[in-house]
């Protein structure tokens, strides 16, 4: 696996099918915690789209990636367009979808709460176990935030593409 060289320069690490599948295991064994399963119904508020390449190859791999998220009954909103106009796309589509798990980017998770509470969005969930905030820091106010807002447990996912989750926040948080 390669790191996204956000840093420096790119590394590369070795890794197997096996141990992503440990990887697998592993982040479904913290997300128990917080009574979350696989195939849950995921929004993931993620980026990465330029992973798939351009012209007629990246427009396979993006429709690929459409069709593996699913079947693993994920839904994914790009969180790179923190438009006002997106974001309330997002917050609609996301009362839409009823999901199980919100996962995102720390700064994308403020951003959508941010804009929801300026609009006076108030919305239902009838499944929402939790919130996965990850990616960068996530501050004790904007923790708050969220918890305001969703009113669900917020979680803090640690790790990286080459290792997988390594650790959760405190199901106490």
């Amino acid at each position: 696996i390669q790191t996204g060289g956000s840093t420096g320069q790119p590394t590369l690490f070795p890794t197997s099918d096996h141990q992503k599948k440990l990887e697998y295991v592993n982040t479904y064994y913290g997300r128990a915690r917080f009574g979350i399963n696989p195939f849950d119904k995921i929004v993931l508020l993620w980026g990465h789209s330029h992973l798939f390449g351009t012209g007629f190859y990246g427009q396979i791999q993006e429709v690929k990636r459409k069709i593996k998220d699913y079947c693993i009954n994920t839904e994914r909103l790009n969180a790179y367009d923190s438009s006002p106009r997106s974001l309330e796309t997002y917050l609609n589509r996301i009362e839409k979808v009823q999901p199980d798990l919100i996962i995102g980017y720390s700064s994308a998770l403020v951003s959508l709460v941010t804009l929801g509470l300026e609009m006076n969005k108030h919305l239902i969930f009838k499944n929402l176990k939790g919130i996965v905030a990850t990616a960068e820091t996530l501050h004790e106010n904007d923790r708050n935030l969220l918890s305001s807002f969703f009113k669900v447990p917020i979680i803090s996912e640690y790790g990286m593409a080459e290792t997988g989750v390594i650790a959760y926040s405190s199901s106490n948080c």
